[in-house]
């Protein structure tokens, strides 16, 4: 129960933000996004772009939550071949992110 509504929080925030970003995009008339990097997160480009990049980053969050969350219940009942699966899943995630930055 607990996995099912972390993911429709974190996908109800994600679409929010990217929907509400987009608009005050469009309201101010941008026609072209502009890239914003996870380092200039609240540095670069304009408030809609960096609204709705905020929303992405919450969108790709959602699913390690969850695992995360998944890992902290199955450790807490003992199950830990599956804790360690999990735990494996995230480090395998983590070091996709750090090469991607590399």
């Amino acid at each position: 129960m607990r996995i099912q509504t972390l993911l429709r929080v974190g996908l109800g925030l994600a679409t929010t933000l990217i929907v509400v970003g987009t608009g005050i995009a469009l309201g101010e008339g941008e026609r072209v996004p502009v890239p914003v990097r996870l380092a200039g997160l609240w540095r670069d480009g304009s408030i809609p772009d960096r609204v709705a990049a905020t929303g992405i980053l919450i969108l790709a969050l959602t699913p390690v939550a969850g695992v995360v969350t998944l890992i902290w219940s199955w450790w807490r009942e003992g199950d830990r071949r599956f804790a360690l699966v999990g735990i494996v899943v995230v480090a395998v995630l983590a070091v996709g992110v750090l090469l991607g930055h590399a």
